[in-house]
């Protein structure tokens, strides 16, 4: 398998995602999207944006118009191109930030399953967009599913791809709570 720059966790907070666990990969030159503690609002950032779009379309709406004037730090960023992004993460089941936040960032992110409630914690995983390639992009989401599905071993859950998903959703699985990764 490919190295990994970094993975990260994450957890909604408000209207925010708060960066809650993160590890870094064996790279030389280390792509630093987030630091732990660290909060960006829903849709900013690949996890962010999974969580986003995890919310029902009114809370969506809702979070998109009360965090619209905070979008100016990332010009790239905008209500619109968010309701876009949030459409194909639904499509997908994965959001995909490409230097919208960061120049030159690349991130690919998975919300991850809840029970009886919309998700409220992600993976992600940041890379330099000069070393991603559609297959590194496809083992990414291959590693966050099988990751979030050991650590949810244990437990029935569905995984939500936000409502009004055109996606098919992974089958229900049995999920745990006993750590991330």
């Amino acid at each position: 398998m490919a190295s990994i720059d970094s993975i990260v966790s994450r957890s909604v907070c408000g209207v925010e995602a708060v960066c809650l666990i993160k590890a870094d990969g064996q790279a030389l030159v280390r792509f630093v999207a987030v630091e732990v503690g660290q909060r960006r609002r829903l849709g900013v950032g690949a996890g962010a944006t999974a969580l986003l779009a995890a919310l029902d379309p009114m809370q969506c709406e809702h979070v998109i118009d009360a965090i619209a004037p905070g979008l100016r730090p990332y010009p790239r960023l905008t209500p619109e191109s968010l309701r876009a992004t949030v459409r194909l993460t639904r499509r997908s089941g994965f959001a995909i930030s490409q230097g919208t936040v960061v120049a030159g960032g690349f991130g690919a992110g998975l919300s991850l399953p809840a029970v009886g409630h919309t998700p409220h914690l992600a993976l992600s995983i940041a890379e330099h967009a000069s070393n991603v390639t559609e297959s590194l992009v496809h083992e990414w989401k291959g590693v966050m599913t099988q990751e979030a599905s050991r650590a949810f071993a244990d437990r029935p859950v569905r995984w939500a791809l936000g409502a009004g998903s055109r996606a098919t959703p992974i089958q229900p699985i049995q999920m745990s709570a006993r750590g991330l990764l």
